[in-house]
């Protein structure tokens, strides 16, 4: 799966396969929840952009990046910052 971030939630929403739809459209979903009897709805906004159905294929398949300016605990928490240049080919 891969995730895609929902801002309005702070949370995720994920899609399960491709969407096969025409580039620039825009669709509607009302997405009801059921809270213990109270029901609340929220309509989400799904607009298609370009994808890239095939993914670049890396040189090397894994990789260690160290910032000499960040701390071993930033890094854990993912909140230290840096530059990473990878090299991929995409078919």
């Amino acid at each position: 799966m891969d995730p895609i971030l929902g801002p309005m939630f702070g949370s995720r929403i994920e899609r399960n396969r491709y969407i096969d739809r025409p580039v620039g459209k825009l669709y509607l979903i009302v997405v009801a929840a059921d809270l213990r009897g109270d029901t609340e709805y929220i309509q989400l906004s799904i607009r298609v952009t370009e994808y890239n159905r095939y993914p670049p294929i890396f040189t090397t398949s894994n990789y260690v990046f160290l910032n000499q300016h960040s701390s071993c605990e930033s890094i854990a928490k993912g909140t230290g910052t840096g530059e990473m240049r990878l090299l991929g080919v995409d078919h």
